[in-house]
């Protein structure tokens, strides 16, 4: 049976309050900033993608980036109407040998804005609303598993830090 909130003790108060916040909260802001991330990589792939042009890059290192374990990083650098664009792509370590660093890629531009660019078949994978909605749904089963385990980690020392107050 459910006990009023009145006759709880200050350490309960203080528990189901912060039950509240993370399950009508923090869980739904974070699906909100996944859905929103998701929906407008989504149309920015598909506006560059509705009209768009192809251009060879020339693939160098990524001097300027960050070392990383698991993740070799290239930049790659194309030209429209004489003026040179730059851009980045990581790819796995175990699969940066593919990579012939001073050869070249194709590379999809948007005619509106050339700066904007990225690999085609990437392009095309962000573009697909099926493959996005299953990002957003897996990352938000990852987030709630988190999202629980850090919670059930705080209610322990709330239940701890609260033990004197009952």
């Amino acid at each position: 049976m459910a006990t009023a909130w009145k006759d709880l003790s200050t350490g309960a108060k203080i528990r189901r309050t912060h039950t509240l916040f993370w399950w009508a909260f923090a869980f739904p802001l974070m699906l909100l900033i996944l859905a929103w991330t998701a929906a407008s990589t989504c149309l920015h792939a598909r506006a560059i993608l509705a009209d768009h042009s192809i251009a060879q890059a020339t693939i160098a290192y990524d001097e300027d980036a960050r070392p990383s374990k698991h993740l070799a990083r290239f930049k790659y650098t194309y030209t429209v109407d004489g003026q040179d664009y730059t851009g980045t792509f990581s790819t796995l370590n175990s699969r940066a040998d593919e990579v012939q660093i001073g050869g070249t890629m194709p590379i999809a531009y948007a005619n509106f804005d050339p700066s904007q660019s990225q690999r085609p078949a990437l392009l095309e994978s962000n573009a697909d609303w099926q493959s996005n909605a299953m990002s957003v749904l897996t990352m938000g089963a990852l987030g709630a598993l988190l999202i629980g385990v850090f919670y059930m980690v705080l209610a322990w020392l709330l239940r701890r830090a609260t033990a004197h107050l009952t």
